[in-house]
């Protein structure tokens, strides 16, 4: 087909390929005449991404272009405070987070200090527990739902929760050691969450005791001391 340049100034019988290289370059291109959707597939390659300037690069990566067991965020509490305990369920620590992913999944992990109980028993039960939920946290343990333990562990137990710590414990005072303080580390993967991004989830630690008062942070009995150790609770958001 023969070319024709049109009274109009349009050019036509031009096929593609016409053009020898070099005849159509960056200064003859209009600005913002070409965007993403005029490239190919492997237009832009590793040799065009090394020259660019770290001035160019800004802005958020997508979570959906994040690898599954990415880590999202990590979030945490502390607690240095000493919490007396008696037998009925108590919310120790609390900790909420607001996912940047959907479906993500949650390793919970909870750092606790115990001082021990000054009771006239020889012994008391301790439970530990994990629950989450939406919709703002609550002062009632059955609001939660179940973040890992064991419902075989039944010698004392959260209402409406499983523990991952359950067993007796010594006391306080004649005969015992009035200073020791026993550390417990409790860990969950909770997995299988259907949120939106952006939902906010309360995760909380409680705690119940079979009988007498009890006491976390402080390793000292009855009053408060300069001794003690910090209570914590993360939580990490993993893609999924």
């Amino acid at each position: 087909m023969a070319i024709v340049i049109n009274g109009s100034g349009t050019v036509t019988g031009l096929a593609v390929g016409g053009l020898p290289d070099g005849t159509v370059d960056a200064g003859t291109l209009a600005t913002n005449s070409v965007d993403s959707a005029e490239l190919i597939d492997g237009a832009v390659d590793d040799s065009h991404i090394a020259a660019m300037a770290a001035s160019k690069l800004s802005g958020d990566i997508a979570v959906a272009r994040i690898p599954a067991g990415s880590v999202l965020q990590i979030v945490q509490v502390e607690v240095e405070t000493k919490i007396t305990l008696s037998s009925a369920t108590t919310k120790l620590i609390e900790k909420s987070i607001t996912t940047k992913g959907a479906n993500s999944s949650l390793l919970i992990r909870a750092h606790v200090p115990i001082g021990g109980h000054d009771d006239g028993n020889s012994d008391v039960d301790l439970a530990l527990s994990f629950g989450y939920k939406t919709g703002g946290a609550s002062s009632t343990s059955t609001d939660y739902s179940k973040a890992g333990g064991r419902s075989e562990f039944t010698r004392v137990a959260v209402s409406g929760l499983d523990p991952w710590f359950a067993t007796d414990t010594k006391r306080h005072g004649e005969g015992h050691d009035k200073y020791w303080v026993d550390t417990k580390t409790g860990e969950y993967l909770k997995t299988g969450l259907s949120y939106a991004a952006g939902t906010a989830v309360h995760v909380a630690l409680w705690a119940k005791t079979s009988n007498g008062a009890y006491t976390f942070i402080s390793a000292e009995q009855p009053a408060d001391s300069d001794s003690g150790e910090v209570m914590t609770l993360t939580l990490t958001e993993i893609a999924v």
